[in-house]
């Protein structure tokens, strides 16, 4: 049974539509205890006073596997005590279920998502858009809403995925807390990768089923 577990990106949209920038940069590494929480990032995953709402939030989060897929207990879990280093930037984006992509915290060679084929080498492939709904008084609460709603389809969607002994995480890619409640950004897209981390491995084709 593919085991999946969960990380997050997130990004930001200035007032005039022009994309603007979310700290970034590994969003999860490899540990070796599964997190009993959707972010471990805290601190790190608030944006501070100084920053206006359009100017972004640091990556940060992770995720235990959902309920019900076996063996999440003992795998590996992305840790979320990196975080993205000043000048690292990744503009928030909405991509189409089906759509495949490079991003930064997966890839070191990119400095921004960017779409591939599905038939290449590539980090995650997109299987669901959300929509946020509700109040959020923290970046840590919007993380966790993004991540649950991710968590939901990326579970459905295994099930349609035979056991090739891999084991797949989930991400989200989703708006930073002041874009959601001042720009009124409250997309999220959710995809499937290989790599909990940075310059792991790589979707080579479509995913299967």
């Amino acid at each position: 049974m593919a085991v999946v577990i969960g990380a997050i990106v997130i990004g930001t949209k200035d007032d005039g539509g022009k994309e603007t920038s979310a700290d970034a940069g590994p969003s999860a590494s490899a540990s070796d205890r599964p997190l009993s929480s959707p972010s471990d990032a805290g601190s790190s995953a608030a944006p501070s006073g100084s920053e206006d709402p359009g100017e972004g939030a640091p990556l940060g989060g992770g995720s235990e596997a959902p309920d019900g897929d076996p063996g999440a207990s003992d795998s590996a879990a992305p840790d979320a005590s990196e975080s993205g280093a000043p000048g690292d930037k990744v503009p928030y984006v909405v991509l189409d279920p089906g759509q495949c992509f490079d991003h930064p915290a997966m890839d070191s060679s990119v400095t921004k998502v960017e779409k591939r084929s599905c038939h290449g080498p590539h980090d995650g492939e997109v299987i669901a858009n959300e929509t946020l709904s509700g109040d959020f008084s923290t970046e840590k609460a919007i993380q966790t809403k993004a991540l649950a709603l991710c968590a939901t389809d990326a579970k459905k969607r295994l099930k349609s995925i035979p056991n090739d002994g891999r084991m797949y995480y989930y991400y989200a890619l989703y708006p930073a807390l002041g874009t959601y409640s001042v720009q009124g950004e409250d997309q999220v897209s959710c995809a499937l990768t290989l790599s909990g981390g940075r310059d792991g491995k790589k979707l080579s084709k479509p995913l299967p089923g």
